[in-house]
């Protein structure tokens, strides 16, 4: 429960190992969580950003066409994201693709700024070739519009071996699905293309299970 929205969704059982917070716990915010006073959220007003985990899980990645053992792990992050206040005048209504895009950006921006570092995977650009910013740059990237299951959803590739999709269930809320596939030894370093369409085939499976339900009774 995302204060007055149900999400569903069909996770399968973790086979990879999960990553755990830093005081070492497994990341849960099931049952519910308060997306409106955001009291568990990590609000950053220099960034114009909240962010908090609230689910994550692994599996082990195999090749589509060979019969062999695993040679990546795909890893599944679910956060909640949020418009600071003193950011909605600028950023209205994330349910706009122009205005979701901006804020996206921004965010993704915003974390290679606050951990002064990019991640271990370079991002991509429109032409497919490998675009790692220097340090304290701005990632750009293409960011698309589909609709699974009637909801709408905002996707994009911003690393190689990344794939992230985003559903605006508030005009200042989005929920983002990330899938990070990670090569564990040389052979998977060498099929990461192959790995990553597996990747990609396997994200899509998972979100085509989702759902979404709004109380619309007046708070």
């Amino acid at each position: 429960m995302l204060f007055r929205t149900r999400l569903r969704i069909k996770v399968p059982k973790a086979t990879a190992r999960v990553g755990k917070d830093a005081l070492g716990n497994t990341i849960d915010r099931r049952p519910f969580l308060n997306t409106v006073a955001k009291t568990e959220y990590d609000c950053n007003d220099r960034l114009g950003r909240c962010v908090i985990d609230i689910y994550h899980s692994a599996w082990r990645l195999y090749p589509a066409n060979l019969l062999s053992r695993s040679h990546a792990t795909l890893s599944f992050f679910l956060r909640g994201l949020g418009v600071t206040p003193n950011e909605r005048r600028i950023y209205r209504d994330l349910y706009q693709l122009d205005t979701a895009s901006i804020w996206i950006q921004n965010y993704y921006s915003g974390a290679t700024h606050q951990f002064d570092e990019l991640p271990s995977v370079a991002p991509v650009s429109s032409d497919g070739e490998d675009d790692r910013p220097e340090s304290g740059g701005n990632l750009r990237f293409a960011i698309k519009e589909a609709s699974i299951n009637d909801i709408k959803v905002f996707f994009c590739r911003p690393f190689k071996n990344q794939v992230d999709y985003f559903i605006p269930f508030s005009e200042a809320d989005l929920l983002q699905f990330s899938f990070q596939m990670t090569p564990t030894n040389a052979r998977g370093k060498e099929q990461s293309i192959e790995l990553m369409r597996v990747a990609q085939k396997f994200a899509f499976a998972m979100l085509n299970t989702l759902a979404m339900e709004r109380d619309t009774v007046p708070a």
